[in-house]
């Protein structure tokens, strides 16, 4: 089973005349599979981890070099749900980046793919169902709450955070 993510990307100068370069590009990566790359300043390095999948959701760490827009976990690690999108901020460069990665759902091909090449498939629904594991959701939302009580967060219900 692979992961399928859509990363826009925003490419923002800090200078006149602020054109906008934006790209987006899906990948297709296994669990613990590295995707998507920032170089430059110093830095080259991926940008996304797949961690694991639980049920119809996928863990994603982000590089160090970038910040959740909103919400920053300590251990750099975003839940998403089917089709959730999430903003990341670089701002270490020359240009603003942005990246908006957005999960797709899964997929049971056999079929290789290189998780750099540009895929335009769309997933159905029907397909990307998985058997929930509850053991597996326990130990995230458990995860989930000794980070927010590590980092004074308030849990307003399991998906939704602030300071």
């Amino acid at each position: 089973m692979k992961a399928i993510f859509e990363v826009k990307t925003i490419n923002a100068p800090w200078k006149p005349p602020f054109d906008k370069v934006i790209t987006t590009e899906t990948y297709t990566v296994d669990e613990n599979e590295s995707f998507d790359r920032i170089t430059g300043n110093g830095f080259d390095e991926p940008v996304f981890t797949f961690v694991q999948s639980i049920g119809q959701m996928a863990i994603v760490v982000y590089s160090k070099t970038f910040t959740l827009k909103g919400l920053n976990p300590s251990n750099r690690r975003i839940q998403l749900s089917n089709g959730e999108e999430m903003a990341l901020t670089y701002l270490w460069g020359e240009n603003g980046i942005t990246k908006k990665i957005t999960f797709k759902g899964f997929t049971y091909s056999d079929a290789t793919n290189d998780s750099n090449e540009n895929n335009s498939s769309e997933i159905n629904s029907n397909e990307t169902e998985v058997n929930k594991s509850v053991n597996s959701e326990q130990d995230l939302n458990q995860n989930i709450e000794e980070d927010n009580e590590n980092n004074n967060y308030k849990n307003i219900d399991n998906e939704t955070m602030i300071m």
